[in-house]
């Protein structure tokens, strides 16, 4: 997280790149496209706000903790704005509720927390809110203006005029997403491959030539797994996210992963799938190096608890001998 903070104040053109953010100007900060940097900063908001305890715990350098805990939160929520990102948002949005949900829940049930911590964390909450508030209310104007940009795409297609939706952005992917339909409708289960997803946009007919030349890609993570691998695929994709789900469950009920990973983990589980609606993140270096960071944490406690346990996370318990 520290690396990829320094970076986006480093390349990019640092300070001009948030400086254009600030006058409303969509920025990429040199990181391959805004919606790549604006899903980076969402899981690091995601990140930090999840270990908030941590950062504000008392102990060695507890103010140096706060201060570099509320500059680095501040720093992501500024960057999801400017980055302009609506399926960020969305995604943010909802695994922030879910983890809102999921911390009270927990701090309900724990009897075991301190007062002292229970009010930091309340603190953090709180702070977090009103920052919120303040960067809703100072980007009103970014905001609305990404928000309703998309009216005649919401509209054609609410009417099933598909001939009057245009490129624009949400365009393009309600384009690619009906293409890919037809695909997975002629093979849906075996799928037509590895370069499947690319098949789609360079075969599809009705698709424009600049659109079949400029994108490779379908804007769905889960299109492009139904398109490439059909039902079966997706099954075993389903599989593993419910062995992680479970694991992670299973870890955390028994001691062995920590609460606030276990929180973030199903944050993040929340967050992956709806920002992976929109754009096919797995598909490229960022969403693979974020999703393998945060599995690698999870898988390597869930396997700790099989360890200790001698149970597997799906099916039946080993009989003893």
């Amino acid at each position: 997280m520290p690396g990829f903070l320094l970076a986006v104040w480093l390349e990019g053109h640092g300070w001009q790149s948030w400086q254009r953010g600030l006058a409303g100007i969509r920025v990429d900060f040199g990181i391959h496209n805004a919606q790549h940097v604006a899903m980076l900063f969402g899981a690091a908001a995601l990140g930090l706000v999840s270990f908030t305890s941590r950062m504000w715990s008392a102990g060695r350098l507890a103010l140096g903790r706060r201060l570099a805990w509320c500059a680095m939160l501040f720093v992501c929520l500024v960057g999801l704005v400017v980055t302009q990102t609506r399926g960020v948002w969305l995604a943010t949005i909802a695994a922030s509720l879910v983890m809102l949900g999921g911390w009270a829940w927990r701090a309900w049930q724990s009897k075991q927390s301190s007062k002292a911590s229970l009010h930091w964390s309340w603190a953090a909450v709180i702070g977090v809110l009103l920052a919120i508030v303040v960067l809703t209310s100072t980007f009103h104007g970014t905001i609305e203006r990404r928000l309703l940009a998309e009216q005649q795409v919401i509209t054609s297609v609410i009417e099933g005029d598909w001939s009057g939706v245009p490129y624009s952005s949400v365009g393009v992917r309600i384009h690619s997403w009906r293409a890919a339909t037809e695909w997975i409708a002629e093979r849906p289960f075996v799928g037509w491959g590895g370069e499947g997803r690319s098949l789609v946009m360079e075969q599809t007919a009705w698709l424009p030539d600049t659109i079949r030349q400029r994108f490779g890609h379908l804007h769905n993570t889960f299109l492009e797994v139904l398109v490439g691998y059909g039902l079966l695929g997706a099954s075993v994709v389903a599989l593993l996210a419910t062995w992680v789900a479970r694991g992670t469950w299973l870890a955390w009920r028994g001691g062995v992963m920590p609460g606030d990973m276990a929180l973030f983990g199903f944050g993040f589980f929340v967050f992956f799938m709806i920002a992976n609606l929109f754009e096919s993140y797995l598909a490229f270096w960022s969403g693979g190096y974020v999703f393998t960071l945060v599995m690698g944490g999870l898988v390597t406690h869930i396997w700790r608890w099989q360890r200790s346990t001698g149970s597997p996370v799906l099916g039946l318990r080993k009989a003893v001998r």
